[in-house]
């Protein structure tokens, strides 16, 4: 007998969101190549257990992490991606074999699976460990950028709580030489995902 795969319609998807690095907020952006025949889901929960949002979703060693509270990747630890999908040419594609498609997130291969509803891609990305060097933006040290780090500028430019020499570098994240209320606007940017990095 015959079985209809994927790959009689397409043999490939490509899939790029931003890169997670060491203190940056959990990203719920993607993107795919036009005409590729598959569109972002735009699934999404509204609820205390929100745990998808724009059709992604993350774990953290077997956990589900909840869209709607703030997490920030860590050094030395791996995160899974699943990124939710839906054909465009349905009927066509609703029982294909995927067995044999390339997926790829960033360009590294990833797995697609068939849900009830969708389909599955998911990719695991390790964030690096740092053993040396400070984050740029996490003024107050404590691993992660935050709002409280903005805060932490603010202050510093009203003359209210200066910021200790050592943390000078972390806070000029425009790299000017110097800690301005720039500096503060780029860390706002960045949690509002609004820039891809500092």
């Amino acid at each position: 007998s015959y079985t209809f795969t994927a790959k009689n319609l397409i043999d490939r998807l490509d899939i790029t969101i931003p890169t997670p690095i060491k203190g940056g907020p959990l990203t719920y952006k993607s993107t795919l190549p036009d005409e590729c025949r598959f569109e972002l889901s735009d699934y999404t929960f509204d609820s205390d257990d929100e745990y998808w949002r724009n059709g992604m979703s993350w774990w953290e060693n077997g956990v589900r992490l909840q869209a709607n509270k703030s997490y920030f990747f860590t050094a030395g630890r791996e995160y899974d991606v699943c990124i939710a999908v839906n054909p465009t040419w349905e009927p066509q594609f609703k029982y294909a074999d995927t067995s044999d498609m390339t997926v790829t997130v960033n360009g590294n291969p990833a797995t697609i699976e068939r849900a009830t509803s969708c389909y599955l891609i998911s990719y695991t990305f390790t964030i690096p460990a740092e053993t040396t060097g400070y984050i740029l933006g996490d003024v107050d040290g404590d691993g992660a950028v935050t709002i409280m780090d903005a805060t932490a500028i603010q202050l510093h430019i009203a003359q209210l709580e200066i910021i200790p020499e050592d943390k000078l570098a972390c806070a000029d994240t425009d790299g000017d030489g110097s800690v301005t209320i720039m500096d503060a606007t780029q860390i706002q940017l960045f949690i509002a995902q609004l820039i891809p990095s500092l």
